[in-house]
C-alpha cells in the first residue's frame, strides 16, 4: 500500500483555516460535541451552527 503526500499549499492552508472555524464554534457558539448521533444528523448539525455562523458574519458586516 503506496502513501500519498499531500501538497504543501493544502496542508498550510487546512492548519490556518480549520482551526479557526472549529475554535469559533466552540468558543462563540459553546458546541464542544455534536448533540445527535449518526453522519447525517450531524451533518444537519453543522449546518445549522455554519448558517448561524454565516449570519452573525453578515450582521457584524452591516453595523
Amino acid at each position: 500500500m503506496a502513501l500519498t503526500v499531500a501538497p504543501a499549499s493544502l496542508v498550510d492552508n487546512n492548519q490556518f483555516f480549520c482551526p479557526t472555524v472549529f475554535g469559533r464554534m466552540k468558543a462563540y457558539f459553546g458546541v464542544g460535541r455534536f448533540m445527535v448521533r449518526g453522519i447525517r444528523n450531524v451533518k444537519i448539525e453543522t449546518g445549522l451552527v455554519m448558517m448561524a455562523m454565516n449570519m452573525t458574519k453578515m450582521v457584524i458586516m452591516a453595523g
